[in-house]
């Protein structure tokens, strides 16, 4: 799990090197005429007075792009994170009779929708039937060294809303996590919170309101969405410490 984090982090570091890029980009064009040396001439000045002309250019557009990228890394987390749990439940589990009905059912029942998806591959999925079929022709009663599908179960990760990472979670039998995940001081201090109830809460509707967002902008929705410098920010820092939360939520459940 540590590997995932890991890669999430990488990824949002350099989500906000661009953001930091952006905003001294959009304070030095104002003021860049009166610094330069204009009697340089040639390509330099030709490159600087193309950059103070772009005047129509709005940061907001791409701190938008920036915010899904954010919201993209931590759907990559949400999906390797279920994956990764998979893996938990069995070890939890020990042998095949000893797994929940529901994980054993959800096992057959998304494995079946993953191969039928095959006529209409997904772009972000790789798919191999011949393993799909093997680990599920493992799964039997008294079989101790059975293998979930793994890649079925985060094939439910569509998107990093909260309502998909929770339906992802049930599928592996593991309910009513959000209290726990709202007990890690890290999260309650990001959202000002106090207690596992109200930050658990507060947690599952800022990432909902995230996902609003990424929506709006993503399909072009009605009205227009105005991304700022702050907003991308607060974005990376929650899904960050979120991602450090659920992940130290359900290892403990799964100890």
């Amino acid at each position: 799990m540590d590997t995932l984090l890991r890669e999430l982090n990488a990824r949002l570091d350099e989500l906000e090197s661009n953001v930091e890029f952006i905003a001294t980009a959009t304070s030095l064009r104002p003021r860049l005429g009166a610094i330069l040396n204009w009697g340089v001439g040639g390509d330099v000045v030709r490159l600087a007075q193309s950059f103070l002309d772009t005047k129509s250019s709005r940061a907001e557009n791409l701190y938008a792009a920036l915010l899904l990228r954010a919201l993209a890394a931590f759907e990559r987390f949400a999906r390797q994170f279920v994956d990764d749990t998979v893996g938990r439940v069995v070890a939890h589990a020990g042998s095949f009779d000893s797994l929940a009905q529901r994980v054993r059912d959800r096992n057959i029942v998304l494995t079946g929708r993953l191969l039928a998806s095959l006529e209409e591959p997904r772009e972000h999925l790789v798919i191999d039937p011949g393993l799909l079929a093997k680990n599920l022709s493992s799964c039997v009663t008294g079989n101790r060294s059975f293998q979930l599908n793994a890649a079925a179960f985060a094939a439910v990760v569509v998107s990093g809303s909260p309502t998909v990472i929770e339906r992802a979670l049930r599928n592996l039998d593991i309910e009513n996590w959000w209290d726990a995940v709202g007990n890690v001081a890290s999260l309650q201090q990001l959202l000002g919170t106090a207690g596992p109830r109200a930050t658990g809460t507060a947690a599952a509707e800022r990432l909902k309101e995230l996902w609003r967002s990424r929506n709006l902008i993503a399909h072009a929705g009605d009205g227009e969405t105005v991304v700022t410098e702050s907003d991308v920010r607060d974005a990376i820092r929650f899904v960050r410490t979120l991602a450090i939360a659920l992940e130290q939520a359900i290892s403990a459940r799964l100890r």
